[in-house]
């Protein structure tokens, strides 16, 4: 195969040669711009386009870490003394439109436990409501006691909550 190409190739005239050669250089070169140049190119440009909005995103999600290390410290501080846990699960259980009634203090006075009841309260509502008080204010629930009340669909509640760290 390769002497058949190499005996056609001295069988074309010098102009022939040259022209072939000019020929398979454009040809190569218009292969390497369509192949290796133009994505190249194009990869660049879109990557010009998107760098202004990751930037903006970046400075984005820096100034919401910072307000999220701000109100953590915030959240910490009212769940470390007695008052500002109790104040949080207040105004928490009205946002949701629930009524507290809490117990005596739990044994030692723990400033990060709290013990109340809930009386004739809608289970789904109590439901959201813990789970907005464990994903925003990580308040967990240390024990709970769900018992029926004589209303079809309510409940009778008692539960310890704990200011996890």
């Amino acid at each position: 195969m390769k002497d058949l190409l190499i005996a056609r190739w001295r069988g074309f005239s010098t102009k022939e040669q040259s022209i072939t050669t000019i020929l398979f250089f454009v040809i190569l070169c218009l292969l390497i711009y369509a192949f290796v140049w133009l994505p190249v190119q194009q990869g660049r440009e879109r990557l010009n386009r998107m760098i202004p909005d990751k930037k903006n995103k970046l400075t984005l999600m820096r100034s919401q870490a910072a307000d999220i290390e701000r109100l953590r410290g915030q959240i910490n501080s009212i769940r470390t003394n007695k008052g500002g846990f109790k104040s949080l699960i207040d105004v928490s259980a009205k946002v949701n439109g629930l009524t507290l009634n809490y117990l005596p203090d739990i044994e030692n006075s723990h400033a990060n436990l709290l013990k109340i009841t809930l009386s004739k309260v809608n289970f789904d509502a109590w439901f959201k409501w813990i789970e907005t008080l464990q994903s925003q204010y990580h308040v967990r629930v240390q024990s709970c006691q769900i018992k029926p009340s004589e209303l079809r669909g309510l409940v009778n509640i008692e539960v310890t909550f704990n200011a996890a760290e």
